[in-house]
């Protein structure tokens, strides 16, 4: 069996975790090693392991004072933070996230606890906040303070809020955004709902910037008049439930096969071979979630999305078809009839055939304004295939 990776892209550098080799910085340009760390690299008080089994992995779009954040999350329920540094040198760099050339060591700040035995399946940091989500649907949102005087840039998290949903469906999507008057902490999910399908739910945690979490609210983009139903079993027992037959109805959405938010475009993939876009309004006076946009092109089932900053998104098929996707005007390009609009990007993208279309899966790393980055898993191993736009 393959060992998981997981992969982000920061910058020109891409950050990879597994439990064979631990935390990884890699050059985009180069494809050399920048930094590693042991999968059982301890902080200075602990002696637990923590570098065994990685389930989830983000990297903050804030780098601090040359140092980046990375939140690891395990499956045994507990999560790390750790910092990407630029060792000092003598040759001088003006940005932290081209400076490929650079020497980075990678340190442990903490490992935070787990609460309970579920894997943490989703994180998310931006600034000094962490959010993170388990198998039994339950959200938290830290402060990591500044230390007030030297010994490292942070200190141990403070828990903000904690909250259990009993509606939220996998898959789901972490994300924070930094506001001018505070932060917010969003999770997207899947939601069925009697009698038409499968939805999208969206919930909101406003936190001002002392951290006092000031608003929850939720908004789905359920038609009026359909409930929706309970929660899910734990991810321990049913990781990606699936809808009963009762849900199958003509022309209703399927369930999800992931989800990708980055305010306001929330997509969502099929194995029917579409997507489905939604977009977000949020502001002071309320929470909602517009009717669904679907989008064809792909010609298998898609199993993968990721959306960008600028409205840009890639998805990623079963059969290894990458798409790329400028949201931006889609909901004016078209009515709320049926049908849809492909959506092509403006340099054709290469096109990846699996060649076993059981023992491989290809699903999308990462992208900025030049690359995709694509992870394929085959029956002997994972490797990383990275695409340039514009060639």
């Amino acid at each position: 069996m393959v060992a998981p990776l997981l992969v982000q892209i920061h910058g020109s550098m891409v950050i990879t975790a597994s439990s064979r080799d631990g935390l990884q910085v890699w050059s985009l340009e180069s494809r050399q090693l920048l930094a590693s760390l042991s999968p059982n690299a301890r902080t200075d008080k602990d002696t637990r392991q923590t570098g065994i089994a990685p389930s989830s992995l983000a990297v903050s779009n804030t780098t601090l004072e040359d140092r980046i954040a990375v939140v690891v999350g395990f499956q045994a329920g507990h999560f790390c933070l750790y910092e990407v540094e630029r060792v000092t040198s003598g040759i001088e760099y003006t940005d932290l996230r081209t400076a490929i050339q650079a020497q980075y060591r990678i340190g442990l700040l903490f490992d935070h606890a787990a609460t309970n035995d579920d894997p943490i399946t989703g994180v998310a940091c931006e600034s000094h906040y962490i959010a993170t989500i388990n198998g039994a649907q339950l959200l938290s949102l830290y402060l990591v303070s500044p230390k007030p005087q030297g010994g490292g840039s942070l200190a141990y998290p403070k828990l903000l809020s904690s909250l259990r949903s009993h509606t939220a469906w996998p898959p789901l999507c972490l994300s924070l955004r930094v506001q001018a008057s505070g932060i917010i902490a969003s999770v997207a999910y899947a939601l069925p709902t009697y009698l038409a399908g499968w939805t999208v739910g969206l919930q909101e945690l406003r936190i001002t910037l002392e951290g006092i979490v000031i608003q929850s609210r939720l908004a789905s983009a359920a038609q009026h008049g359909f409930i929706p139903l309970s929660r899910p079993p734990t991810a321990r027992s049913t990781p990606r439930a699936e809808p009963t037959r009762g849900f199958e109805i003509h022309n209703s959405t399927s369930q999800p096969t992931s989800l990708s938010y980055s305010h306001p475009y929330l997509l969502a993939s099929h194995a029917d071979n579409t997507l489905t876009l939604y977009l977000a309004h949020s502001s002071e006076a309320g929470l909602n979630i517009s009717s669904a946009y679907r989008l064809w092109g792909h010609t298998s089932s898609v199993s993968d999305v990721q959306v960008g900053d600028r409205g840009r998104a890639v998805s990623t098929a079963t059969t290894g078809g990458v798409r790329v996707w400028e949201l931006e005007g889609i909901p004016r390009k078209r009515g709320q009839g049926e049908g849809g609009v492909e959506v092509r990007s403006k340099s054709p993208m290469p096109h990846l055939e699996a060649k076993d279309s059981v023992a491989t899966s290809i699903r999308g790393a990462g992208f900025d304004e030049e690359r995709i980055l694509l992870l394929c898993t085959e029956a002997e191993g994972q490797k990383l295939v990275v695409y340039n736009f514009n060639k």
